[in-house]
C-alpha cells in the first residue's frame, strides 16, 4: 500500500482529491454506525458528495463495501446499486463483482 500511495501518478490523483474536498478517513474511524444502512448524514462532515449518486464495486483496500459506502452516505451521496446516466462516480475496487 506504502508503494502504492508513493508513486507520483497516484500523488498527483490524492492531490486533486484532496484540492476537491475528499477527506481520507481510517477505516473504521466513523464509528460503524450503520449510516448507509441508514441512510444518515453524519453531522459534522464535509458534504463533499451531497446529491451525487456513487456506485461501489469490488474491495476497496482498507474498507469493507459496508464502511466504503457509510462514508459515501456519511458525506450526503447517493448509493442506487447500479450504474445509470445519473451516476457521478464509480469506485472500482479490486476483483469487482460481474454483472449476469
Amino acid at each position: 500500500m506504502a508503494e502504492f500511495l508513493a508513486a507520483p501518478t497516484n500523488q498527483d490523483v490524492l492531490t486533486r482529491l484532496r484540492e476537491a474536498g475528499v477527506e481520507a478517513v481510517e477505516p473504521g474511524a466513523q464509528g460503524g454506525g450503520g449510516a448507509a444502512a441508514a441512510g444518515a448524514v453524519a453531522p459534522g462532515l464535509s458534504q463533499s458528495l451531497a446529491g451525487l449518486t456513487i456506485v461501489v464495486t469490488g474491495s476497496v483496500p482498507g474498507y469493507t463495501r459496508e464502511e466504503a459506502e457509510e462514508a459515501i452516505v456519511a458525506r450526503g451521496g447517493k448509493l442506487p446499486g447500479s450504474v445509470s446516466k445519473k451516476t457521478f462516480a464509480l469506485v472500482l475496487g479490486t476483483r469487482p463483482e460481474r454483472a449476469n
